[in-house]
Formats: structure tokens, sequence, C-alpha cells
């Protein structure tokens, strides 16, 4: 097995020579969190390293310069683009700040329906109202469509493990059936439906602010944040479509860019990917691992996400990126 990883990681570095690459940097939240039960944030300290870093060693440059650039077979050394998803608050209260001292681009990905809403995204609901509380009931009984769920909840361990099994159930949901069954886990555990501030996502006006310096440009990332392949046809072209005509109506400007939530390969078919490109988007992300090459498709860009890293395991991580290819 080991010989066999050091012949395919030999021939990436070949291959490189000869087919230059690109990396699409995946970020979700900058800001201290005491709980990161999914690994979205990274710290404004570690952050402010990476961008150091970035500037020093790369050519980063705004996503779709990056999209332009693969098309018209020009690609930069080392070139790389930064995204994020969602558009959480912070991404304005303390990623943008960092990305103006040190003048490099980034993309930000918004879920149009989040805007201005005083409710969390329903996975952070998952944790703030299963695994925070001091005490919930000892037993979680919930019922999503035509089924039953229980889960044992008397322990943190077990809280853990019913936030897990329950992330899995409602991930390919409709939005109106993940939202019955948040109301129905805030009634059991005896919290409000509000989340907490600094989990919420972008105001419209944080959004307008951000939006007018260019430095940011935002992309579309659908209206409610669903797994697109669970849809209808009907369903997913209302996402895509409603999601970039509400931000284009906020911002009066074109959204060029889209990201699919959640982004994996079960998250999206080639069906959804013609909707993007009949929506009118230039390109598209996926959350796939792997760097971009000249001659991909570009509905179906990979990513490389970036966790809470200092400066030299980032370094360490970023030359892998630029030879990752699955």
């Amino acid at each position: 097995m080991r010989g066999s990883g050091r012949i395919r990681k030999a021939c990436s570095l070949i291959r490189r020579q000869f087919k230059p690459g690109a990396v699409v940097l995946m970020y979700h939240r900058v800001t201290n969190l005491a709980r990161d039960p999914y690994q979205l944030a990274v710290s404004p300290a570690h952050f402010a390293q990476q961008l150091e870093h970035l500037k020093r060693t790369c050519t980063v440059m705004p996503l779709i310069d990056l999209i332009e650039a693969l098309q018209a077979k020009a690609l930069p050394p080392r070139a790389a683009a930064i995204t994020f998803d969602d558009g959480y608050i912070d991404n304005r209260l303390e990623a943008y700040p960092l990305l103006k001292a040190t003048g490099l681009p980034a993309t930000i990905f918004v879920a149009s329906g989040s805007i201005d809403t005083t409710r969390e995204f329903w996975w952070d609901d998952l944790d703030r109202i299963i695994s925070l509380p001091d005490r919930v009931p000892a037993h979680l009984l919930l019922r999503v469509q035509d089924r039953t769920y229980e889960w044992p909840t008397a322990t943190t361990e077990q809280r853990a493990a019913a936030q897990r099994a329950l992330h899995a159930v409602l991930h390919p949901q409709a939005i109106a059936v993940r939202e019955q069954a948040v109301e129905q886990l805030c009634q059991w555990a005896g919290v409000d439906r509000d989340g907490r501030p600094d989990y919420r996502a972008l105001t419209d006006a944080q959004l307008k602010e951000i939006a007018a310096d260019s430095l940011i440009d935002i992309g579309g990332h659908t209206v409610n944040h669903p797994s697109l392949a669970a849809l209808t046809r009907e369903e997913q072209a209302a996402e895509i479509t409603h999601g970039r005509e509400m931000l284009e109506a906020r911002l009066g400007k074109p959204i060029r860019t889209f990201a699919y939530p959640y982004g994996t390969r079960r998250d999206y078919t080639p069906e959804t990917a013609a909707l993007v490109r009949t929506a009118g988007f230039r390109a598209a992300c996926t959350t796939v691992h792997g760097s971009v090459e000249i001659g991909d498709d570009l509905f179906t860009l990979r990513r490389t996400a970036v966790f809470n890293w200092d400066a030299a395991f980032f370094a360490q991580q970023l030359e892998s990126f630029f030879i990752a290819r699955a």
C-alpha cells in the first residue's frame, strides 16, 4: 500500500510539471469557538497566518479570474482562490478585516434565505439544542415524515451520538421536513427557536457592505441550503434560480459563481450541474477534495478544505494541495 501511494504521489508531481494546477481553498467560519463539532471554524489568529503565507507563496486570484484563466488555458504559477460557504456573520466581523488587511480577494457563497434571520443554520441548531444545554430529557423521540426515531440522551456521549445520527437523518430531507424536526427538538429541550447571535448569517447591511468592496465577490448557494440531489428537478431549479435572483436583487450586481450545498458527490447530480449552467452561472464548486486543472468541468470544480491550522502546518498542507488529485 505504501509503495502504491508513493507511486501515485510521484505521478502527480510529474503531471504537475507538464499540466499546471490551482487550488480553490474552502472555508466556512473565522472565529474562536468553544465547541466546533463540525470543524467549520478557523481562528482569526490562524487565518491571519494562513493569509500571510498565501500572499508570500501563491498567486491569489478572485475565483472568477481563476475560472477565466482555466478557460484561457493560462493559469499563473501556484494559482489559488479563497472561498467561504454559507455566509456566516463572522465572514464580515472576522474574515473580511483580515482579507482587507492583506489585500487578498475571496468569494463568499451565500444561502440567500438565511440573510437577516435570527435563526441558526440547522446543523448548528442540532448542537445548540441537543448537546449544549446543561440538562435535557433522558430520551429523544422524534418523528420525521412517516418514521419514528429514538435515541438515549442521558449522557454527554449519548447526546453527541444522537446529534450525529440526527444530522444524517435530516441532511437529505426537504426543507419543510427539516424545519418541523427542529421545531420538535426545541419543544423537547425547552429552548427558544431563535439562535445565538454569533452563529447567525450575515445581515442585509453586512452583505451589502462587503459586496461593495472589489475584494469580495458573492456567489450563489441556493435559498435554503438543501441537498439538491434529494429534490425534484423543479425544486432544484427553484432553489438555484431563486437563490441567485434574491442575491442579485439585494446587491444590484450579477451573481456569477455557485457552490453546491454540502457539495459531496451524493449532494448533486449531472442534472443539478446542468440546471446551474442553465441558470446562468459561469461555474460551480463542489466540496470534493482535490486541485483544479486546465480542462476540468467548470461546473464540478474541486476544492480543498482548510481547518484550524497554524502557519507551519498550513504551509505543509498547501504543498500537498497543489498535487492532490483523487
